[in-house]
């Protein structure tokens, strides 16, 4: 990549560097634990958790993108959609999806080993949860999917923003929600920063700002090229 005649005009090195949207594989993996059901009727974490995920696959497709889908929680309930870029495959999805409802615990690792046993190509993996499980099992998961070439982000429905979204409490109320809050921010704050020396980003999102924050890393991944 080196511009030899422009480095000796320059007498430094000049790098020629191109930036192109390339097709990628795409993969999201949701949190189907019983803890993903948490927050205000027909708005849960679960539930945003689902419609970013049909949106995300809905704007793949149209770039003629590979999308494939998983969820789970713990051992019966994990489930794998093989990608496709097929126009039908949306309905698929959308199928796979809709039988799906939060349950049970949240077996995350043993998860991410089944992901990658029964899928090995590098591709750019969203891993939605609410990283409610021990540090230690999140961490251990994130260097599964790294240890196959994924490019992994995660993206976490913060648990006290979804489940006080629009409502009114008391002063007592208040109190509780802060310190509850207080400790989940600790907890992902420890995630995050062991996350970050993998490569992965942990990016806590609300309501409100779920649907951007997967648009536009998915859109920065692809002008990237990642997970060709």
């Amino acid at each position: 990549l080196i511009d030899w005649k422009a480095s000796m005009r320059m007498q430094k090195l000049i790098v020629r560097e191109y930036e192109t949207e390339r097709n990628v594989s795409t993969c999201v993996i949701i949190d189907a634990s019983e803890s993903m059901g948490g927050g205000q009727i027909d708005n849960t974490k679960f539930e945003y958790s689902i419609k970013s995920a049909m949106l995300l696959a809905k704007i793949a497709m149209e770039q003629k993108d590979n999308v494939s889908m998983a969820t789970f929680g713990d051992q019966k309930q994990f489930r794998w959609l093989p990608p496709s870029s097929k126009r039908t495959h949306f309905y698929d999805i959308i199928d796979f999806l809709g039988n799906v409802s939060p349950q049970g615990q949240k077996k995350i690792y043993w998860s991410m080993e089944e992901f990658c046993r029964q899928y090995q190509k590098r591709s750019l993996v969203f891993l939605i949860t609410d990283l409610e499980v021990a540090e230690k099992d999140v961490i251990a998961s994130i260097r599964k999917l790294r240890t196959f070439g994924h490019i992994v982000i995660v993206i976490s429905p913060f648990s006290p923003w979804f489940e006080i979204h629009e409502l009114e409490l008391t002063a007592t109320d208040k109190a509780l929600a802060e310190a509850i809050s207080e400790e989940m921010i600790q907890h992902v704050l420890t995630i995050k920063k062991d996350a970050q020396k993998l490569a992965v980003p942990v990016i806590s999102v609300a309501p409100d700002d779920m649907f951007n924050v997967i648009m536009s890393e998915y859109e920065e991944a692809k002008r990237k090229g990642k997970a060709e």
